[in-house]
């Protein structure tokens, strides 16, 4: 594990109150993104971005976790973190480190995993609501609706609206260069 990710592993436990099952998923959590971190098959690295998932990532991630102490929120979590990368490298890579990990039979992972549509993902980050109990006292894990659609394609947009996921009222905003 590389120093910073040691780091990270050893804070995030510390925010878990000596509670042993949220320390678990904790753990858990912090093991699977090292693993995707580290993995050099180039699955995790979305238009060949070295470093695309960061460190904010993985505390919006812990934050989530934070706000539901149920095993299931761990999956779901992941899978809007890490939900848009295209399907067969997906399964494959990430099937992979969640099996080992979590402990779970790969034909369960798959099943779980064909709920989590990119499409899914986007509509489940965007329609969030605060919450109030956030173990983080102060925190109560506010929700800003936030949400970066990367695509190759121009129209990907009208998808969004074409499938409720986005109103016409929403505001956006297109740059294809940015990346």
């Amino acid at each position: 594990m590389l120093e910073h990710h040691k780091r990270i592993y050893e804070t995030n436990n510390r925010v878990a109150f000596g509670n042993h099952s949220l320390r678990t998923e904790i753990e858990n959590i912090a093991e699977v993104y090292d693993k995707v971190i580290c993995d050099k098959s180039g699955a995790f690295r979305p238009g060949g971005k070295k470093h695309f998932f960061g460190a904010r990532d993985f505390y919006s991630l812990i934050r989530y976790q934070l706000n539901s102490q149920l095993s299931t929120q761990s999956f779901e979590g992941l899978m809007r973190n890490f939900g848009g990368i295209p399907g067969s490298k997906l399964q494959e890579h990430l099937g992979a480190i969640l099996e080992k990990v979590l402990g779970i039979k790969k034909s369960e992972i798959s099943n779980k995993m064909s709920k989590w549509t990119p499409l899914e993902c986007v509509r489940k980050n965007l329609r969030d609501t605060k919450n109030n109990n956030s173990p983080l006292l102060g925190d109560n894990y506010m929700i800003s609706r936030h949400c970066m659609v990367i695509s190759d394609l121009e129209h990907s947009w009208q998808v969004l609206l074409d499938q409720d996921v986005l109103k016409y009222d929403n505001e956006s905003t297109h740059n294809n260069n940015q990346l």
